[in-house]
């Protein structure tokens, strides 16, 4: 999360975009206690659709070539700020569709 931070003090986007965080199962024991958040397979990762960097190093270690862009399309988001890297953590900002209904209340 500190990148996206970072991204947000850069002026990329605003903390209340930030409605879900994702990362691969390896790294389960660096988050504990965060709100909306979820681990996704390397599977589940590369079964994304679009191009993305790629990192053999990655790669070699997860099992999926990019952790962060994936992470963001697999949570529903469409990418609006490509990997980040900043202190040996990177970052990828997916923005989720919003839908307004309207419901007629003619009490």
């Amino acid at each position: 999360m500190a990148a996206a931070i970072a991204s947000t003090e850069r002026g990329s986007t605003s903390t209340p975009a930030f409605p879900a965080t994702s990362a691969v199962e390896e790294k389960s024991e660096v988050i504990t206690g965060q709100p909306h958040f979820s681990l996704m397979t390397a599977a589940e990762l590369m079964s994304a659709e679009g191009e993305f960097a790629h990192s053999d190093f990655v790669e070699q270690t997860t099992g999926a070539d990019n952790i962060c862009e994936r992470a963001a399309v697999c949570a529903g988001g469409k990418i609006i700020v490509r990997k980040t890297a900043e202190n040996g953590v990177t970052c990828a900002v997916g923005k989720l569709p919003v839908t307004v209904v309207f419901e007629r209340n003619d009490a």
